[in-house]
This record gives structure tokens, C-alpha cells and sequence, in this order.
């Protein structure tokens, strides 16, 4: 979830990472994305972007659709 930590830091990174979650409905994007985090990890050097199982232990989603809940932030939208 967003919180205000978040909000006022504007930060993404929780102990190094971003976890990333992808909702059902973005999962036909699942190539692409697993392609560019993996792009992103090699470039910044370490495993920065980790994908989780649980949209509440994650910091970043990626959705098919603008239909997120309220207290989720740091949407990408495919």
C-alpha cells in the first residue's frame, strides 16, 4: 500500500527493491515486463525490481485496466 512515508519521499525502493505486482488482467504483458525489469536490474546492477504473488506487499502494479483501489499508487498503466 501507499504510504505517507512513501508519499513524502516519493519513493518507490523499499530496503533496495521495488516489488512489483501484475494483476490478472495484465498478465498477456507478462513478457514485456518480466524483458524491461530484467533490462532495468542488469543496467542499475543488482536485482532492484522483484516480482510478488501479493498486490499488498507490492510497491509498483501494472494493470490492463485504471480499475485499481484507492490506497494503491505507483500504477503503471499498459
Amino acid at each position: 500500500k501507499f504510504t505517507s512515508e512513501m508519499h513524502t519521499s516519493k519513493n518507490l525502493t523499499y530496503n533496495g527493491t521495488i516489488k512489483y505486482y501484475v494483476k490478472s488482467d495484465a498478465k498477456k504483458y507478462t513478457p514485456e515486463i518480466t524483458y524491461a525489469t530484467k533490462k532495468w536490474n542488469n543496467a542499475l546492477g543488482k536485482k532492484v525490481f522483484q516480482r510478488t504473488n501479493s498486490i499488498s506487499r507490492s510497491r509498483l502494479v501494472f494493470t490492463g485496466t485504471n480499475k485499481l483501489g484507492a490506497s494503491y499508487a505507483g500504477v503503471a498503466e499498459i
